[in-house]
């Protein structure tokens, strides 16, 4: 037993004296008040055993419902086909044939340069920065992207300050001209994996 954990038992046997004395005075003054003209008692644990049990157990049942969230989120998976179609925002992070100034990186005083742009806004976004742009809502466990979000719209009073871009940007991909993934697909009996476009249907 280390120096630690002998002093958490000592303070613990201290406390649980202690607890038993507190009790038996209150049970006392509980049994000859005449206002109620009734017993009442205050029931404590009845070894030092279930003394010690009670309190693991208080100091553990946080950790348990944050523990049973979390699996309950990994079981909880949406059907396909409430996914499809739900989101109806224009905004859509695409491929841009040239490399873009990320517009959250400027903001911060960065120079990084991205392949990957909004096809609403017309700027070039890391994904990273495009889910803390558009979606900040979500992102309220983050402190440390909240915090970076704070900084620029106070910084910027609430207005991201950017060039204006008088050139239509005409790299972004458009939505209508998004081509699927090729698909990695491995024949039976053989170790080379081809690859498959599929064509958009006429």
């Amino acid at each position: 037993m280390s120096i630690f954990t002998w002093l958490l038992d000592v303070a613990i046997h201290n406390a649980y004296a202690m607890y038993q004395v507190i009790i038996a005075v209150v049970n006392g003054h509980a049994a000859t008040d005449g206002a109620n003209d009734r017993e009442v008692e205050v029931s404590a644990p009845k070894s030092l055993r279930e003394a010690k049990e009670e309190i693991v157990n208080l100091l553990v049942a946080a950790q348990h419902m944050h523990m049973q969230s979390l699996r309950h989120r990994a079981n909880h998976r949406e059907p396909i086909e409430d996914i499809v179609g739900s989101d109806q925002s224009q905004h859509m992070l695409t491929r841009s044939r040239g490399k873009l100034l990320c517009l959250l990186c400027s903001i911060r005083g960065g120079k990084n340069r991205v392949k990957y742009a909004c096809t609403r806004c017309r700027r070039g976004y890391h994904a990273e920065c495009f889910m803390a742009i558009h979606y900040k809502h979500m992102m309220s466990e983050n402190a440390a992207v909240m915090d970076a979000l704070n900084v620029v719209f106070l910084t910027t009073s609430g207005i991201p300050i950017s060039k204006t871009r008088h050139r239509q940007n005409s790299s972004i991909i458009e939505p209508c001209n998004i081509e699927l993934p090729k698909l990695v697909i491995r024949e039976p009996g053989s170790s080379i994996r081809k690859r498959r476009r599929i064509s958009p249907a006429v």
